[in-house]
């Protein structure tokens, strides 16, 4: 329950080294008539649009919420994350923030810092800089470690993001002709939105589609294998406890990541002591229920966001024996069985690694062929190959809702594609449970230059719907390294690795499990061309040959880390 009367002001302005003004909305909790109090500071640094927060408040914090430079209220111009390489004001601006948001009158000196997403983004940003006031942070749905991870570019969330959320207040402030706020874009891109997804070729994205903006979404494609977000090797610079909480459905799993290079890396030992990781079942959000998309993962899944993160910085910022470390470092849900484990670390230990290799007679099109997933290596029996067409003209669509965020929805719709190899193992006679990074490993021949294949897992559910669990891609052309781009030997069969991202999940007793291999997941990943060329500014469009070996000799096969 509340412990204290709120008081609010807006546009609270704070004033940067180089003398720009942002502004933040400040909710102060009340003292009681003649009690001398103070309290510590929550902040969070947003382009969203800031907020009021006074359930903080009403908590005993003083809770910040700020416009970044460029936004809203704030001053000065606006750079996105995807800005050119270069010098970023945001951590200068973030670490200037924390230093005057603890001399708020009523503070007390200490400070955390909170966010989701974007959000999240700029608290790692200042925490490389380490404002003195900082004790503790909260984030979620963070960014990867180095945006060249997969260095192909994501089409599917990125325009959507420019289009309705950053590009209107761009165009207010510089009094631009189009929609200068989000829900007036947001009306007309679900008009729009097929037309720019699928324009091509993006070099010549006309300027009024994403207003001022559009140079820096048109260097982040033109660039995939550039490091936009800027933190691999950064770290060892942090010195402060984090937790970090994410879902195996949001785009931003990655958030494991940093959790396991803080605990190698943090500055120091307390500090790596300190990190912790909550992984559910969510997507990409603050919305912590037991439905998410098609699934319903029971009462277990229901948390409290907010009642999480008092917990963390009550324990940090108010000396409170929360029992925030208490528990083992890594907390994380386990899908099918729905309930939570502990862990030590990421992936957890004592997992084994068991392959189930890919069989069929030559026909695993389609959820109605012959393709079999099973533990026994291939032995010269049945075909040795699949193969399908790949048009780009023509992609696997992206099984996501209107607003470009994974969430598992039933993969059946795509069950009758012939670009698609269905690979189903038998029904589980024992639960098979999973936790950590499964790998495929594909032996596989193209017609073209260059391709891409994608690789997804799936439990079929005794009733046949198909529930995502996790999937991966690789670009021919980086098969070898990002810094070593190779095209390919038309008909020259080559071995790829393909790294899913990280999961836990039960299939259960009766339940088999699928594999599918194909080479387009579109918007979610950009397409590719099959030319080999810079699909950036080449429009050409190939169909590509595809051949997915799986005899003694070339297997191809998943490998699971079983608990």
């Amino acid at each position: 329950m509340p412990q204290y009367d709120v008081r609010i002001e807006t546009d609270v302005p704070a004033a940067m080294r180089d003398g720009t003004i942002l502004r933040a909305d400040v909710a102060w909790p009340v003292p009681e008539a003649g009690a001398d109090e103070t309290f510590p500071v929550l902040l969070t640094r947003t382009p969203y649009k800031k907020r009021q927060l006074p359930n903080l408040a009403a908590a005993g914090y003083i809770a910040v919420s700020q416009d970044v430079r460029g936004r809203y209220a704030s001053d000065g111009p606006y750079e996105p994350v995807h800005q050119p390489c270069g010098a970023s004001l945001d951590r200068e601006d973030g670490y200037d923030t924390v230093l005057w948001a603890a001399g708020l009158p009523g503070a007390n000196g200490r400070v955390g810092v909170f966010g989701t997403s974007y959000p999240a983004w700029e608290a790692w940003e200042l925490a490389i800089s380490r404002p003195g006031p900082l004790q503790a942070m909260y984030v979620s749905g963070m960014s990867v470690t180095s945006t060249a991870v997969e260095a192909i570019p994501r089409p599917g969330r990125r325009v959507q993001w420019f289009y309705y959320t950053g590009a209107p207040d761009a165009r207010r402030r510089l009094d631009l002709l189009g929609h200068h706020t989000r829900e007036a874009a947001e009306a007309l891109w679900r008009y729009e939105r097929h037309k720019w997804l699928w324009f091509l070729p993006w070099s010549e994205l006309p300027e009024h589609v994403l207003g001022p903006l559009t140079p820096y979404f048109k260097e982040y494609l033109q660039n995939p294998t550039r490091d936009h977000f800027r933190f691999a090797g950064q770290h060892h610079e942090i010195d402060v406890p984090i937790f970090h909480r994410t879902g195996w459905h949001d785009r931003f799993v990655s958030t494991i990541d940093h959790f396991v290079a803080m605990r190698a890396h943090g500055r120091t030992e307390r500090t790596r002591a300190a990190q912790r990781l909550m992984v559910g079942p969510w997507g990409h959000t603050a919305n912590l229920t037991r439905k998410v998309g098609d699934v319903d993962v029971g009462p277990a899944a229901e948390m409290d966001d907010q009642a999480l993160m008092l917990r963390w910085f009550d324990y940090w910022l108010r000396d409170r024996e929360t029992g925030a470390l208490d528990a083992p470092p890594v907390r994380y849900f386990i899908m099918g069985r729905n309930e939570w484990c502990a862990a030590e670390t990421w992936p957890p230990a004592g997992t084994q690694a068991q392959r189930f290799y890919l069989h069929s007679g030559g026909c695993a099109n389609t959820a109605a062929g012959d393709g079999r997933l099973s533990s026994e290596r291939p032995n010269g029996a049945g075909a040795a190959v699949d193969r399908y067409d790949y048009d780009p003209r023509d992609p696997v669509p992206t099984i996501w809702p209107l607003g470009d965020q994974n969430v598992p929805l039933d993969h059946r719709p795509l069950d009758w594609r012939h670009d698609l190899l269905v690979y189903v193992s038998d029904p589980m006679a024992e639960p098979l449970e999973v936790a950590g990074d499964p790998v495929v490993e594909l032996h596989a021949a193209s017609s073209e230059r260059d391709t891409d294949f994608v690789a997804r897992l799936a439990d079929v559910h005794p009733d046949g719907f198909v529930q995502p669990l996790c999937y991966g891609i690789v670009r021919a052309r980086y098969r070898d390294g990002f810094d070593r781009p190779q095209l390919l030997t038309p008909g020259e069969t080559v071995r790829y690795t393909i790294q899913l991202r990280p999961v836990a999940f039960t299939i259960l007793p009766g339940h088999p499990l699928r594999l599918e291999i194909t080479s387009s997941d579109f918007p979610n990943y950009d397409r590719n061309h099959n030319t080999g060329d810079d699909d950036f500014s080449d429009p050409t469009l190939l169909t590509a040959h595809q051949t997915i070996h799986h005899s003694a000799e070339r297997p191809s096969y998943v490998v699971l880390p079983v608990v």
